[in-house]
């Protein structure tokens, strides 16, 4: 492979031993052995990301049923829906087109209550969120939301999931 950048870079004595070791050991150049490594970091972990998505937190895909109420609604209109990802920014979640939710729909402020148990948590959390963007999908609408609100002892909760 045609190598068309320079790089150049300060490390430890010990992290350039073992590359070197690495390299050595692999029948490789040096760059190539470092090449090969952080290539193999970018995959794994996902650190090459879409320049398009501009979200702060990556997602984690999940399917957990939530009750949401929008906020401008009686306490007695609990619509539910599922949950369809998770992050420690916001979720997506699908929700009934039919009959039509204030969730989903331009109605209202657009801000709603979410309550749903996490896997392996089996404690409630309750967060406020704020539609971001509405989706129609096989019947469903899928609402992107961001978390606006919320005890504190629920986003520990929520980053304790996140990062297991």
């Amino acid at each position: 492979m045609r190598r068309d950048a320079r790089i150049s870079c300060r490390m430890t004595a010990k992290v350039r031993k073992g590359l070197e070791e690495f390299a050595l050991k692999e029948g490789r150049s040096l760059s190539s052995a470092l090449e090969i490594i952080l290539m193999g970091f970018f995959n794994g972990h996902h650190v090459v990301k879409d320049v398009s998505d501009k979200r702060r937190y990556d997602r984690r895909p999940v399917s957990v049923p939530v009750l949401v109420k929008a906020t401008d609604s009686p306490a007695s209109s609990l619509d539910s829906a599922v949950i369809l990802d998770i992050s420690l920014g916001g979720m997506c979640i699908s929700v009934p087109e039919e009959p039509k939710s204030k969730i989903g729909s331009d109605q209202g402020s657009g801000c709603f209550e979410a309550a749903f148990v996490l896997p392996h948590l089996h404690k409630p959390v309750r967060l406020l969120c704020k539609r971001e963007r509405v989706a129609a999908s096989d019947g469903d609408l899928h609402v992107g939301a961001s978390f606006i609100g919320g005890d504190l002892g629920y986003y520990q909760q929520l980053q304790k999931y996140l990062l297991q």
